[in-house]
């Protein structure tokens, strides 16, 4: 049974059931939904929906004053209660840590109003969510855990403002501005939509203002993951919304996708520029719900009791918004806002695409002043009837577009149901191959729709650090928008999402060559400078990687970066942290480590101020300032590498190149500590790691397997290092001309160990031709081959009594 035949037999169960006493509804509940749980579930919210009033949750102790203690790190003086809701208080609290105090909104449960393992999971749900999210118009998670007597909380950024709707009427704001402010909480919501994030509560109290009068998004609660990991089924999830803000999938326990929160916003705006809800909450619960799915509501140009003229422009959009069909609405949070923003610019919004009439008049109300109306009717009515039929057929493919996306994202989740799982929770990672299967299995589609929905998913894989899985995806993408002649932007930012894909894999050359052809396309399409500068920062890491760039240019320019992020007024933290991170491996690779921990601790401290504890990209920063102190303090990086492989072990289900990476940083500071044992048991799972994406990512390979043998020799275990090097001398070979520094420096370091194994049984004839070759590969590499591998190339040479030219002994 679908979602929407088993809402309507709800309906008619909870009708029937009216004017029974207790035990006869119990009993023709029973009766009617035997053996079905989904549909019982469904009935039972409904008949809670229908009560006159619904049981208040039990009422808190007022805690206000009390100090109450996390299970580690840090504690809470409760304030003064903020607000209760049925599943939770929240108090002003004062949060005390080691680096000082700071007031917080901290998310406690009302004692017995939810199960107790239900509410854990819900809030533990809610943190995943937060944590993952940095944005200026959404309130941060600052800590999440348990108290010591066992409770589970939330500390999040505390916003003290007032409700957007009532903070516009309070201060008389004209449409225009209210219209503006209301795209700063679309550009949130859109950002959590890009990170895979659904609100699903979308309503005036969730968004306040504040005294800036800047918007801050609130209450993820009951968010779910559009990747599928969430927890809790889908039928439970309705349980918690707002039902008068509620989208008709929602109302009808249909899988989710964006579309949900494009509805609700389509609500919100609709109350913000007429002053009433298209629903009023004064409707009984389950009329409501039959209002919202019988049909759209009046526009709000139209709705009784407005308090406010409404443009026709206005209406179209929020109509649109609120279209019944998820795929009849705007296809993404994105498309909404640009519609608004056509609106405000005086442009023809595609609302109200395909009427040519109306596209004149709204021309001829920007140019008033500067065109003679009869002539510019004349001459642009020719034109707008030319074009008419191109314009439909324009509108078509967007409609189609838009559909086919919808449609392609609700049987992903459908997919994701545990109730298809057979109640087995799916990984991210899992979701997104249900989505490849899907696209790959499915009916055929546009190239351009078939190419977004793989950007999609490969930017997902991404954010993964498994740019393994990415890069086929986002390289078919990239063909496809060539092929369908994608407007220069699309393909510029195609490109960048297929370097950033490239470099998670470790595949650093071809990282170089994507992300050259990602400038040069976004700068003929005059992309934001932003956009530009965070592709060129990645580059210069690319460079560095691979050693083709002098460290004095790639330090310069990375210096002039940060300078001007730093004078820039409004300018991007993220970007700023990106370059500082950068530049601090500059200076570890140019031997200037207290440089580099310098620049290393500035981005790690403003990271930790913008991403939650649970970020995937907070380990980036942490472990570039474990590399920035690997020389000076081997110990405390050893420390915060195993910290860092512990939390992406936890984070991710499945081993990735950036792994690997962790395993082999944390196996060379070990060796340089003398921790011979540990140091190759690191380093022989990192090897383990690397071999598994060796086709991705080859010189990362070489590289680790290198280490690993020069360990096993050290250990004095020649045998096991000459069998592991052996296999993979010829392509180390073939890998080393291209120039790579990784394969340059893997190959040099194995013939320096084959040299050395060969000098100790004695073969000093077969220990001069490694040593040789190895020198050999350093002159011809010059410019990326390690100094310190390169004099030991030579001193194996001397060793061996046969050295000769310019080969200094002595």
């Amino acid at each position: 049974m679908d979602g929407r035949t088993r809402y309507r037999r709800a309906v008619a169960i909870v009708e029937a059931t009216d004017g029974l006493d207790e035990a006869a509804r119990e009993a023709l509940v029973a009766r009617e939904c035997a053996g079905d749980d989904a549909l019982r579930a469904e009935v039972e919210w409904l008949l809670r929906a229908t009560q006159e009033e619904d049981p208040a949750p039990p009422p808190p102790q007022d805690l206000s004053g009390a100090v109450i203690e996390a299970a580690a790190g840090s504690d809470y003086r409760l304030l003064h209660l903020l607000g209760r809701g049925g599943m939770g208080a929240v108090y002003l609290a004062e949060r005390r840590f080691a680096g000082g105090n700071q007031q917080v909104a901290l998310k406690l449960l009302h004692p017995g109003a939810w199960p107790e393992a239900d509410a854990a999971r819900r809030l533990a749900s809610e943190a995943r969510i937060l944590a993952r999210l940095s944005h200026r118009h959404i309130a941060r998670l600052l800590d999440a855990g348990r108290l010591q007597d066992g409770r589970p909380f939330l500390a999040m950024e505390y916003v003290e403002g007032e409700r957007i709707d009532r903070w516009c009427d309070a201060r008389a704001l004209p449409l225009a501005e209210r219209l503006r402010l209301f795209l700063k909480v679309c550009d949130a919501v859109e950002y959590a939509h890009r990170h895979l994030v659904i609100h699903r509560d979308l309503k005036p109290s969730n968004i306040l203002v504040d005294a800036g009068g800047e918007p801050r998004l609130l209450d993820f609660g009951i968010a779910r993951l559009l990747d599928g990991a969430a927890d809790a089924p889908t039928g439970t999830a309705h349980h918690a919304l707002t039902l008068s803000y509620a989208s008709p999938e929602q109302i009808r326990n249909e899988p989710l996708s964006t579309a949900s929160d494009v509805w609700q916003l389509g609500v919100v705006l609709y109350e913000l520029v007429s002053g009433v809800r298209p629903f009023p909450a004064s409707a009984a619960p389950l009329a409501m719900g039959h209002a919202i799915l019988s049909g759209e509501p009046a526009p709000p140009g139209r709705a009784p009791g407005r308090k406010r003229a409404v443009p026709e422009d206005v209406d179209a959009i929020v109509m649109k918004a609120m279209r019944t069909a998820p795929g009849d609405r705007y296809a993404s949070v994105a498309e909404l806002a640009a519609d608004l923003r056509r609106f405000l610019a005086s442009r023809p919004v595609h609302a109200r695409r395909g009427r040519w009439w109306y596209r004149l008049r709204r021309f001829v109300g920007r140019h008033r002043a500067g065109v003679a109306v009869g002539v510019a009717f004349v001459a642009l009515l020719a034109g707008f009837a030319a074009a008419r039929e191109e314009q439909l057929r324009a509108a078509q493919r967007e409609r189609d577009r838009a559909q086919a996306m919808v449609e392609f994202m609700q049987g992903l989740f459908e997919d994701a149901d545990p109730s298809r799982t057979r109640g087995n929770r799916i990984t991210v990672a899992e979701a997104l191959d249900l989505g490849v299967e899907r696209l790959r299995s499915g009916p055929a589609l546009a190239p351009a729709t078939h190419a977004a929905l793989l950007l999609s998913i490969g930017r997902g894989y991404t954010a993964l650090d498994m740019g393994h899985r990415a890069i086929p995806l986002l390289r078919e993408a990239d063909a496809l928008l060539a092929q369908a002649g994608a407007p220069m932007l699309e393909r510029g930012r195609a490109k960048a999402a297929l370097r950033r894909a490239y470099s998670m894999a470790l595949d650093t050359a071809s990282a170089i060559d994507a992300g050259r052809e990602a400038i040069e396309l976004l700068r003929r399409a005059g992309a934001a400078d932003t956009e530009i500068l965070r592709v060129r920062i990645n580059l210069l890491y690319d460079h560095l990687t691979v050693g083709d760039t002098p460290l004095p240019a790639l330090r310069d320019e990375l210096v002039g970066i940060v300078a001007g992020l730093e004078t820039a007024p409004g300018s991007d933290r993220e970007l700023l942290i990106q370059a500082l991170a950068v530049l601090s491996m500059v200076e570890v690779a140019a031997g200037e480590d207290a440089v580099a921990a310098r620049h290393a601790g500035r981005a790690l401290a403003i990271a930790k101020d913008m991403y939650g504890p649970e970020d995937p990209a907070l380990i980036y920063y942490r472990f570039t300032d474990s590399l920035a102190r690997i020389r000076s303090d081997p110990a405390g990086a050893v420390r915060a590498y195993r910290e860092q492989i512990a939390d992406y072990e936890r984070m991710n289900d499945r081993p990735t190149p950036g792994l690997g990476a962790l395993y082999t940083y944390a196996g060379r500071a070990l060796a340089q500590m003398g921790q011979g044992e540990e140091a190759l048991a690191m380093l022989v799972r990192g090897e383990e790691i690397a071999r598994g994406f060796a086709d991705v990512a080859p010189d990362f390979h070489l590289n680790v397997l290198s280490l690993l043998a020069a360990q096993y020799q050290r250990l004095g275990r020649a045998e096991e290092a000459e069998r592991l090097l052996q296999p993979w001398l010829e392509r180390m070979e073939a890998r080393a001309g291209t120039g790579a520094a990784w394969a340059v420096n893997g190959r040099i370091r194995a013939l320096n160990v084959l040299g050395d194994i060969a000098l100790a049984r004695g073969a000093d004839a077969e220990a001069a031709d490694r040593f040789r070759a190895a020198l050999d590969t350093a002159a011809r590499h010059a410019d990326v081959a390690a100094s310190g591998l390169r004099r030991a190339s030579a001193d194996g040479l001397c060793r061996t009594g046969s050295a000769a030219g310019g080969t200094q002994c002595g």
